[in-house]
């Protein structure tokens, strides 16, 4: 609080000043008591100097008519807007309390290699992802993003704060309307922004080139500066950092902090985000704002691997030491049982196959098969649990179920196996009794074929797996060159 004299009915009825919050090159902010509804609030002035300015009015304005209209969770309400008795614009709002982004990073506590806190801080950009993919769905490019535009309360909340250099479009879905001469937008040649986090054309002054991918190029700075400490281009000082901006020529996160163990997938969003070209930028916030999300979700920190329908991703039988996230397409796991495939399941994006094996420390127990084109994460043994962090209760539990799944599997399929065969040899036998002819007292044919496509009919086997099957059976042997099944044994069950 400061010792200024209460302005408060200048503002408007039941409101009193209680000190300045901040101040910008246009506006300051200002605490106010709102003695009706007993909440405090803020109210952002216009700059006294600025008053007789209509240039200045209009965009002071517009700000509050854009903000009001953008009704979202992480933008703030705006209250009242009116003209003080002593001449000064004001717009009230709701009062945002916490530590902007900027502060956050600056925290020598902050690390990026901590993931706990990177997780944290990524929330934080999701959100703000959130509240500007909703202004663009509304016609609104903000063109102003960076972490000092961006507060973070102490129980989660996140507003994206700043609405006053917004430019608008007709390309939202419901498009946020002001009036006439607030909708005016700068002169070409007019740079408009903050070094660092423009686009380059912004850079240039081209705002008739601003849209959505403008904001997408701010989104990537500011993960930019999540990741490395800094934001683009402050490798370079004066001139040289203004010539970089126009043509977006951004040092790769990984040279800009050689000291840090940086996540080479967020590096690489961030460097897609901060393109030269729109069109290599981002289509859309939201897809940004998936790219961030599967990282998060580990799809993204792990190698991708591309699989043809048909081709197998894990075989039955081999050594785990791999697992596996599907990152697109579909997949079906199953067996072989008796010789015949039983589908387990089938599975999509997000679905991860193969852990078992590699927890129980035993070969797999099925086959995953592309059913149409898919791409997956592959994530290794040292990886995935790393991935997992596990206490040491946690791991051996983890363990133990794993073990248990699996023998809980073989024992399934061997008696499965054991089921199939003795209905695979009762159906021999039968055939033989009932269709064989004896050939001596320890010998008994009848003919394949007919055994043959029943049995391939009825099973789902093929052919050449049923032959197989058949020369499991114990005491009996196939000749398909002949055309003949026999068995040999010394008592036949006559049915």
């Amino acid at each position: 609080m400061t010792d200024e004299k209460p302005m408060g009915p200048s503002w408007g009825e039941g409101l009193e000043d209680l000190g300045e919050l901040g101040q910008g090159g246009m506006a300051r902010v200002r605490r106010a008591r709102d003695t009706r509804l007993r909440r405090e609030l803020a109210v952002k002035v216009l700059a006294p100097e600025l008053a007789e300015n209509p240039e200045a009015v209009r965009r002071f304005q517009a700000e509050a008519q854009v903000t009001a209209q953008l009704e979202h969770p992480h933008v703030p309400p705006v209250h009242e807007m009116g003209l003080a008795s002593n001449g000064d614009h004001y717009f009230s709002m709701r009062l945002v309390e916490g530590s902007t982004l900027d502060v956050i990073l600056r925290d020598p506590d902050f690390d990026v290699e901590d993931e706990a806190r990177l997780f944290r801080v990524l929330q934080v950009f999701l959100k703000v992802c959130d509240a500007v993919a909703f202004a663009h769905s509304r016609g609104v490019v903000h063109c102003d993003l960076k972490p000092s535009n961006i507060m973070v309360g102490s129980h989660g909340q996140v507003y994206v704060m700043d609405w006053g250099i917004s430019l608008l479009n007709e390309m939202g879905e419901r498009p946020v309307t002001v009036g006439p001469e607030e909708r005016r937008s700068p002169r070409t040649g007019n740079v408009m922004g903050t070094p660092g986090y423009m686009a380059p054309e912004q850079a240039r002054g081209h705002h008739q080139a601003v849209n959505a991918r403008t904001d997408i190029f701010a989104l990537g700075a500011i993960l930019y500066r999540i990741l490395t400490g800094r934001r683009p281009y402050s490798d370079s000082t004066g001139k040289e950092a203004y010539r970089r901006s126009l043509y977006a020529e951004v040092t790769p996160p990984e040279q800009m902090a050689p000291d840090r163990r940086l996540p080479r997938w967020l590096c690489a969003i961030a460097m897609r985000a901060l393109s030269f070209g729109q069109e290599e930028r981002h289509p859309r916030v939201e897809s940004l704002q998936e790219d961030v999300e599967s990282y998060i979700r580990g799809v993204g920190r792990y190698p991708l691997r591309a699989f043809g329908a048909g081709q197998v991703i894990v075989r039955e039988g081999e050594k785990g030491e791999r697992a596996y996230v599907i990152h697109r397409g579909r997949c079906v796991a199953y067996k072989l049982v008796g010789g015949r495939r039983q589908v387990l399941r089938e599975m999509g994006p997000g679905d991860i196959f193969g852990e078992t094996a590699i927890f129980a420390s035993q070969v797999r127990t099925a086959t995953v098969e592309a059913l149409e084109e898919t791409v997956v994460s592959e994530v290794g043994r040292d990886a995935l649990e790393q991935e997992l962090q596990m206490t040491f209760i946690m791991n051996r539990v983890v363990r133990s179920l794993a073990r248990r799944f699996h023998d809980v599997d073989r024992r399934t399929s061997v008696l499965a196996a054991e089921v199939d065969a003795a209905h695979l040899a009762r159906e021999v036998l039968l055939h033989l009794n009932f269709h064989g002819t004896a050939v001596s007292g320890e010998e008994r044919t009848a003919p394949w074929r007919p055994l043959c496509e029943r049995l391939v009919r009825q099973l789902g086997l093929s052919a050449e797996q049923l032959a197989t099957a058949v020369r499991a059976v114990p005491q009996v042997s196939l000749d398909e060159a002949s055309d003949c099944i026999t068995l040999r044994a010394s008592e036949v069950e006559s049915g």
